[in-house]
């Protein structure tokens, strides 16, 4: 599509005229040559008739050549066109770039420097003045190459981006940044007081197995909330570490900006460099170009005078071979045919002339055309770049003044909330994980004290011969059976207080750092060594209330042993009574007679 920064071409609107011109010229002067020679050839024949005729007519060859001279150009593009131009003079901005260039709207610097003043103004825009510079900055792209095709944000987007950041509310998008996981810990808020109450009905109906489900889930729900809450802390606590997405959002627009800005003004400084050095070596090449052709028609001025001065002495010959017309017969034929020679030359001399100056007029008409968009696209580059230089005044203002905003005391308040909400759910898992455990130790304990005491029942069994021994088998691989079952979940109660405890390990130093600082709070306790109290004494009951179940099984145990060993006694007495009782009868008086039957 043709654009008005397109060089003109230089056409010839009365080009087939200058072809006619030059083809009766062309033909008047090889008619007048022609019947020249054609008269010397005769000559010989005509002498008396045609010799005044040939007199005659230099004169005319006289005109003919001076009305050539004068009339002939060339009619025809001599090929200098736009790239062969750019070329030339060896142009560095392409003409596709040139166009582009310069069919955007100048920038007007004043404009932009006032809405950069007034978005770097201390004090936040109203919502009116403020959309309508959001919508002037939008002129700002116009002028930007370096754009998103090339990895860059848009001037509009970052200028706009600074002030946004600027006059943001920090806390506001910090427990905005949180409220993702409020949902989280709501829903698991519930599921902790609905585990809680269900595992107390269950306590209330005796139902045991459904309330060491529910305190299991309990935990785990302890565990997740824990876990949701370190999150949370460790976010908040994170900010100063860079982690916050408010900081990640400032430092991601403090580097667009410099880096879009700085790509602003390299790019407008390079292209102000290069349309200078255009300018110049078009300039260069213009004043070349103009001694080429001066020093060109110096040289065809010379040659024509050589020429005029040779016709001269051509008519002056043929003058003096007419005065000896006789004599100088072949002399004069000759000369005849030297003129035509003569003109031949200059007819071709002058062509090519001709060819070169046109060719020099159109080149000189294109390189006006180029010089003056080459002074229209340095305004532009020369605008383009205090424009960049007011963008970087902008930048370095707003970087100062971003730099100011401190983090400090909002992301401390914030963790301070955090933390205690993590504590209080890491104490309510370590009390809810460990009231299982210790149930299940007693449990444990329990079950190995059952095992003793049936093992002994076994073996007394054993013993004396008890048909129940069966049973107490199958009652040693039940309660062994128990023993694992609980020392699995023992083992999975420890794993989990292990892992909470590494994630409290991580906020253990910020809680610290914060009960420090609130002066009315009590000593820092540890979770763990408050429910450590609350063990020992359940620990202490348990034993008290084991030893009188021991001392009970031990007191059966040793009557039950007593009665075997009075049962074994009474065995080995009767088995003496029946021994005595068979030797007395051996020892009779009838032993030794034979019996009759």
């Amino acid at each position: 599509m043709a654009s008005i920064y397109d060089l003109v071409i230089a056409e010839h609107p009365h080009r087939e005229q200058q072809l006619a011109t030059n083809r009766r010229v062309e033909g008047a002067l090889e008619d007048e040559v022609e019947r020249a020679i054609s008269i010397g050839e005769t000559f010989g024949s005509f002498v008396t008739t045609r010799l005044p005729v040939l007199e005659e007519r230099n004169p005319f060859i006289q005109a003919a050549l001076q009305e050539y001279d004068s009339m002939y150009r060339w009619p025809n593009p001599c090929g200098w066109n736009e790239p062969g131009i750019m070329q030339r003079c060896q142009q560095q901005v392409s003409g596709a770039q040139l166009r582009d260039w310069l069919a955007r709207p100048k920038p007007n610097v004043f404009d932009v420097a006032n809405i950069l003043k007034d978005l770097s103004g201390a004090e936040p825009l109203q919502r009116g003045k403020f959309l309508l510079r959001k919508e002037e900055t939008q002129h700002f792209d116009n002028h930007q190459d370096a754009g998103p095709a090339k990895g860059h944000q848009e001037l509009s987007a970052v200028t706009i981006g600074l002030y946004e950041v600027l006059h943001a509310d920090i806390l506001a998008q910090l427990r905005a940044e949180l409220a993702e996981s409020d949902v989280l810990r709501a829903k698991l808020q519930r599921s902790i007081e609905k585990l809680r109450t269900d595992r107390d009905q269950a306590l209330a109906l005796s139902e045991m197995a459904n309330a060491e489900q529910c305190h299991k889930l309990l935990i785990d729900a302890h565990y997740e909330m824990c876990e949701l809450c370190a999150r949370r802390l460790d976010q908040v606590h994170a900010g100063g570490r860079d982690d916050l997405q408010f900081k990640r959002q400032m430092e991601d627009v403090k580097r667009d900006a410099e880096d879009t800005y700085n790509a602003y003004m390299q790019e407008k400084t390079h292209a102000l460099s290069l349309t200078d050095g255009d300018i110049e070596r078009c300039a260069s090449t213009r004043s070349e170009e103009e001694y080429t052709h001066n020093t060109a028609m110096n040289n065809f001025q010379q040659l024509q005078q050589q020429l005029s001065t040779d016709m001269q002495a051509n008519l002056a010959l043929q003058h003096q071979l007419v005065e000896e017309i006789r004599a100088k017969l072949a002399q004069l034929s000759g000369a005849c045919e030297s003129r035509k020679q003569l003109v031949e030359n200059f007819a071709l001399a002058k062509v090519q002339e001709e060819q070169r100056i046109a060719s020099y007029v159109e080149f000189v008409d294109l390189t006006d055309q180029h010089m003056d968009r080459l002074k229209q696209l340095r305004e532009y580059t020369s605008r383009c770049t205090t424009m960049a230089h007011s963008f970087e005044e902008y930048r370095a203002e707003m970087f100062q003044r971003l730099s100011q905003k401190d983090l400090t005391k909002v992301v401390e308040l914030l963790a301070r909330e955090e933390a205690e909400r993590f504590h209080k759910e890491y104490r309510d898992f370590v009390f809810a994980c460990g009231d299982l455990s210790t149930k299940k130790m007693h449990r444990f304990d329990t079950l190995e004290r059952q095992v003793r005491l049936t093992k002994h029942h076994r073996d007394t069994a054993l013993d004396s011969l008890d048909p129940k021994i069966h049973k107490y088998n199958e009652e040693i691989d039940q309660l062994v059976g128990s023993m694992r079952d609980t020392e699995g979940i023992l083992t999975t109660l420890q794993a989990s207080q292990d892992s909470a405890e590494n994630m409290f390990k991580i906020a253990e130093d910020i809680l610290r750092a914060y009960a420090e600082k609130v002066a009315t709070r009590p000593p820092y306790l540890h979770p763990l060594q408050e429910f450590g109290g609350k063990a020992v004494e359940d620990r202490r009951l348990f034993v008290e209330r084991a030893l009188r179940f021991v001392e009970d099984e031990e007191r059966q145990v040793s009557l039950k042993r007593d009665g075997i060993n009075k049962m074994r006694a009474a065995a080995a007495q009767e088995q003496l009574q029946h021994t005595n009782s068979v030797r007395s009868t051996l020892q009779s008086p009838y032993s030794g007679v034979p019996s009759p039957y």
